[in-house]
């Protein structure tokens, strides 16, 4: 939220790297019929984070593996790149070859004169003509209760948390990437559907 409010017109600039660190290639995760791989498993969270972010609807998306006779599994070793309509552009770095030791998770973001930073989810800085404000926590901050507090809320209030549209557009978004992965080519992302309507 309080990088949202940090840029309040686009386009913006997003890199999220991910050190997510190995898994083994029999792990469950990797399997087809039950988690679907890392990207499909994971990586979706930061594709909806790269959207929630620039604020629009994905138009390309394109994922390039880390490739040669030593590169570990594919979706493993990623990089994407998603384009917005409102002109904003995403970076996502997802590995699982680093080291577990180094800090997991890195988020920055550049637009109108401003640089926003978040590591690993405990530190935070936003940096606009030459005046920062560190944001500093604990524990990560990474949104689980809050989370829980939004569900609470959408069955208090019968309003949903998160729209249809926006849960098409990001599982649509992380499919297309899966394809992009397998096909080695960009891939539009089409609109949404209209969610069925009761007769």
């Amino acid at each position: 939220q309080t990088v949202c409010e940090f840029f309040p017109v686009s386009p913006v600039m997003i890199t999220i790297r991910v050190n997510a660190g190995p898994v083994p290639a029999n792990h469950w995760v990797h399997q087809n019929d039950e988690g679907g791989g890392r990207l499909l498993g994971e990586g979706c969270h930061f594709v909806d984070l790269a959207m929630a972010i620039a604020r629009s609807r994905p138009q390309t998306i394109t994922a390039i593996p880390a490739t040669g006779p030593n590169a570990p599994q594919t979706a493993d070793n990623v990089s994407i790149v998603m384009t917005f309509s409102n002109g904003s552009v995403a970076t996502i770095l997802y590995t699982g070859d680093g080291d577990r030791s180094f800090s997991r998770e890195r988020i920055e973001v550049y637009g109108q004169s401003g640089v926003a930073v978040i590591d690993d989810w405990k530190r935070g800085e936003l940096t606009r003509n030459g005046k920062k404000r560190r944001l500093k926590s604990v524990t990560n901050q990474i949104g689980y209760a809050e989370e829980i507090d939004a569900f609470l809320n959408a069955i208090r209030t019968g309003q949903p948390a998160v729209s249809f549209d926006e849960l098409c557009q990001s599982t649509r978004a992380t499919l297309k990437a899966l394809d992009s992965l397998r096909q080695g080519t960009p891939q539009e992302c089409e609109p949404a559907p209209e969610p069925a309507r009761a007769v």
